[in-house]
């Protein structure tokens, strides 16, 4: 007999409900432990590395410590050596050192008649470390392979240190004991320098040779109880944090479990409403049937062994089965065998725990046809339950064109983009790479055509200027290409402000009148002499702009007819939409209008590669996209035979803006009549590439008498005028062309002559994470553009009377 009928299906429920309850509870059992293991794990791993860094840190500390003093002592040395020694009175401390015997005057007599030895560099050192070890508590030591004196022969751990540094190493260290007690230990090589001759030579050794080392040893007590007591508070500070993630994970272990159990209730819930809507779905099968057959996409239908129950007509033409032969088989049979695998492994877990990543969401997977082809299939799966039976559902599409198109695509696009990537950084790399011998080509060629003392001949002299003309040609290109590169990869950093273009027009002018006039080409300039353009202020980068300027009146005479001609125009906000447009026309040949859509391409000269045109073709690139970048736009217009006009269009300043750049006029600072700086005279040092900010500080501090201005405009030209003056205060433009502000700094502090000038930063950048860069990179302050009159001076009275409080201290 039969007896599944009679079990009653409430309780099945009820038991099912039980066991995937318990089974709940025992994955989240198996969770709180994991999760308690790995929390430990966490903290014990990050106690670990935090410990190790604090050693690193340790030693490092005492290395630096090692450094200064070892510095303080070659200081001391070098210095002896570039006087040749010194001369002391003879005593009991300082006799004359029969290691010196060979030294012609190593003894003399002053005209009173007090007698004096000469004491070379390693004698001072020597004497100067045995003296006030006590005082620093730092031991410290010259020693070589080969010595004059005996005293000074090596211990074992110098022995081996020299052995290194004589093979090339810079410099040896490692924690060391000296007299049972723990000491770094650094030895840096010593070679013979001029002047050393005078008391080393006699042993063989001559300028440039490896003559010994100079050793420094720092006492790491100190050290070693500081890191202890740091050590102590790690430990503490990781047991409370481990303490407290315990009582988290606690916490949420209870809430877990009320969750588990309002998620059972729910369950039986749903399960009662299952049971309530199994006869209407009864009732709709039939017509559902029709519309699965129907559809576009296949529809697989399996029960919980993973047999087929329903195969739609898209299905079979998909898979190649008729639907009386596939159901009833395994769904298996329609998979690979690893994807066959896991399906049995993930159906299986979906239904002793409901859980599972494949149901209600799309995937590809590798299927198999009747006639055993594999083709990529996208399947999205969903389960229903009906009664106490598991259906799954699948709707499933052949991607096998599209999975070829969208490969197609993407081979084309990982293409396009590792061309374009290896274009910019060969562009980059070679731009960089080429600049050195460059250097020496035009400054040799240089130097050939300007030496008085060793003349050349007349047809030489034209060789070399055929090498100047081809490497300033070649110098062009290089920097075009370096701009190209800076712009594409996405480095090239603009300082947008509010500027008058007209400046920028003129000094470009002013570049290409000779070479228009070598030519016999006039320059038609319409916008100085317009009422509306010196009138205009534009947002955009100063220098930038002026480069844009430069190349399009070049390309305009470089490109045009002799005795031709070159007119400069502008458009106000009216006529062109809010924006200012500048237009260069030239008299030239003009473009092919099938030609114009090839302008702007990298290396395209259109044809002019074989003439006599000197170019790059990637002028007009760089050209619209600094534009672009400026947020501008620009155009062609041209006509054969006629010539051809390139205008560009950038953004008008606002009323607000123009009002923040112009009213710091300094016809309104009359009020700063009274404004006092510290006693003295100070110089200040401006390094401004914007003509109009130079000219506002200079016209400012032209109104104290205590104060002299210099200015630069580049960063280069401002380190040199910083290491030949030394001024009191530098005002930093941060956005200069070639070297910027940052880099600029970090050289000033390189050098010992200008490492402690106070330095201001002056940017238009005004972002938090902008000053707080400035600041922690050493500028005294962080003025932001456009500035407040007030603020610049007292920024800088704080700044000098800063330096002046110092300077007493010292005193």
């Amino acid at each position: 007999m039969n007896t599944e009928h009679l079990v009653d299906p409430e309780i099945n429920a009820v038991d099912v409900n039980r066991k995937t309850g318990s089974r709940h509870f025992q994955l989240l059992r198996r969770y709180v432990l994991a999760a308690v293991l790995s929390w430990t794990v966490i903290i014990a791993g990050f106690m670990g590395w935090n410990l190790f860094q604090l050693n690193e840190q340790t030693n490092d500390l005492a290395h630096k410590e090692a450094i200064a003093h070892f510095n303080k002592d070659q200081g001391f040395r070098l210095w002896g050596t570039e006087h040749g020694g010194i001369y002391v009175p003879v005593s009991k401390k300082t006799p004359p050192s029969p290691y010196l015997s060979h030294v012609p005057e190593r003894d003399i007599t002053t005209p009173s008649g007090i007698p004096l030895t000469l004491m070379n560099p390693a004698y001072m050192v020597r004497q100067l470390m045995e003296d006030y070890t006590e005082l620093y508590g730092i031991r410290g030591r010259i020693t070589g392979l080969v010595v004059l004196r005996p005293e000074n022969s090596p211990d074992e751990w110098e022995k081996y240190a020299l052995h290194r540094l004589k093979k090339g190493e810079n410099e040896v260290m490692e924690v060391a004991d000296i007299d049972g007690a723990p000491f770094l230990r650094m030895m840096r090589p010593m070679y013979m320098r001029e002047g050393c001759d005078k008391c080393h030579g006699h042993l063989g050794f001559k300028t440039g040779d490896f003559r010994g080392g100079v050793g420094v040893a720092i006492p790491m007590a100190p050290y070693l109880a500081t890191q202890r007591q740091s050590q102590y508070l790690l430990i503490a500070t990781h047991t409370f944090i481990w303490f407290l993630g315990l009582g988290l994970i606690g916490i949420g272990r209870k809430q877990i479990n009320g969750h588990i159990q309002g998620t059972q209730k729910a369950e039986e819930e749903i399960r009662t409403l299952n049971r309530e809507l199994e006869h209407r779905v009864e009732e709709r099968t039939e017509r559902l049937r029709t519309i699965v057959d129907t559809a576009a996409d296949g529809i697989i239908t399996i029960d919980e062994k993973g047999s087929i129950e329903s195969f739609n007509t898209a299905a079979e033409k998909i898979f190649g089965y008729n639907s009386a032969e596939i159901v009833g088989q395994p769904v298996t049979r329609l998979m690979k065998s690893d994807e066959a695998q896991m399906h049995q492994i993930q159906l299986q877990n979906y239904l002793e725990t409901g859980e599972t990543h494949v149901i209600g969401t799309g995937r590809e997977v590798m299927a198999v046809r009747q006639n055993g082809e594999t083709f990529p299939l996208y399947i999205a799966v969903s389960s229903v339950k009906l009664g106490d039976r598991q259906l799954f559902t699948g709707i499933v599409r052949d991607m096998t064109d599209p999975k070829k198109t969208e490969q197609s695509l993407r081979h084309a696009k990982e293409q396009a983009e590792k061309a374009n990537m290896a274009k910019s950084q060969f562009l980059s790399s070679m731009s960089h790479e080429l600049r050195t011998p460059l250097n020496g080509i035009l400054g040799f060629a240089q130097l050939l055509k300007h030496l008085p003392e060793e003349p050349i001949t007349e047809r030489q002299s034209d060789y070399v200027e055929l090498i100047l003309s081809a490497g300033s040609h070649l110098h062009d290109l290089i920097n075009d290409l370096l701009d190209l590169s800076k712009i594409e990869s996405g480095n090239l950093a603009l300082s947008i402000e509010t500027i008058n273009p007209v400046l920028a027009v003129n000094e470009c002018v002013e570049l290409v009148t000779p070479l228009a006039e070598g030519k016999q080409i006039s320059i038609e300039d319409n916008i100085s002499s317009s009422s509306v353009c010196p009138t205009t202020y534009i947002r955009a980068d100063y220098v930038r702009f002026k480069q844009i300027i430069f190349n399009l009146v070049s390309n305009a005479v470089k490109y045009n007819r002799d005795q031709g001609s070159v007119s400069l125009t502008c458009c106000d906000s009216d006529a062109c939409d809010g924006s200012f447009r500048f237009s260069v026309t030239d008299t030239g040949l003009g473009i092919p209008e099938t030609q114009i859509k090839d302008l702007f391409e990298p290396f395209n000269r259109l044809g002019q590669e074989a003439g006599e045109i000197e170019g790059s073709g990637v002028g007009l690139t760089v050209t619209k996209m600094l534009v672009e970048l400026m947020n501008g736009k620009m155009g062609v217009e041209s006509t054969l035979g006629k010539g051809s006009t390139f205008w560009i269009e950038l953004p008008l300043a606002t009323e607000q803006q123009i009002k923040d750049a112009t009213d710091q006029s300094l016809l309104e600072f009359g009020d700063l009549k009274d404004f006092e700086f510290p006693d003295g005279q100070h110089s200040i040092l401006y390094v401004e590439d914007n003509p109009n900010n130079l000219r506002l500080m200079t016209e400012l501090l032209a109104k104290f008498d205590s104060i002299t201005m210099l200015s630069a405009k580049t960063g280069e030209e401002g380190l040199k005028v910083a290491r030949e003056i030394i001024p009191d205060l530098i005002i930093l433009d941060i956005n200069l062309p070639g070297m910027n502000g940052f880099e600029t700094l970090d050289i000033l502090k390189s050098f010992a002559n200008t490492r402690d000038i106070p330095v201001i930063a002056l940017s238009a950048s005004a972002m938090p994470a902008d000053i707080n860069k400035g600041i922690k990179a050493g500028f005294r302050n962080y003025i932001t553009k456009p500035y407040v009159v007030e603020d610049m001076l007292f920024a800088i009275k704080e700044v000098l009377e800063q330096e002046a409080a110092l300077e007493k201290q010292s005193v």
